[in-house]
């Protein structure tokens, strides 16, 4: 049975042409499947820049990378806290999952568990 399967496999393989079996291969334009998210994105980006000279496309890329970044700035300038949001709702969370256990202090810089969490079973 696996000697058909693998038969069924060379017969199909063969049939196709050695061109169309490996993307290096296809002549012509390559985008579509074969690109990833990062270099649509940065084609998006430069999509009118692409007819400018080398100099000035790199000019606009070092234009936009700093517009980001003061946007970026901007809006970082607007936090309460010194991590970003994302990062203090993870934060928050590790110490609520951590409050039930018990430590103690090994050495200045480390601590010890000494005890599994302790879950309070609710009066019913």
């Amino acid at each position: 049975m696996s000697n058909l399967k693998l038969d069924s496999v060379v017969a199909w393989m063969m049939k196709i042409t050695l061109e169309k079996r490996a993307a290096h291969a296809f002549p012509g334009d390559k985008w579509g499947e074969n690109t990833s998210n990062i270099a649509e994105s940065f084609n998006n980006v430069i999509k009118r820049d692409k007819s400018l000279p080398a100099l000035e496309i790199v000019n606009s890329i070092r234009a936009k990378v700093m517009e980001n970044n003061y946007k970026r700035l901007l809006e970082s300038n607007k936090w309460t806290i010194v991590l970003t949001p994302r990062m203090q709702a993870r934060f928050n969370k590790r110490i609520n999952d951590c409050r039930s256990y018990k430590f103690r202090r090994s050495s200045e810089k480390v601590f010890e568990i000494i005890s599994r969490p302790i879950y309070p079973i609710p009066d019913s």
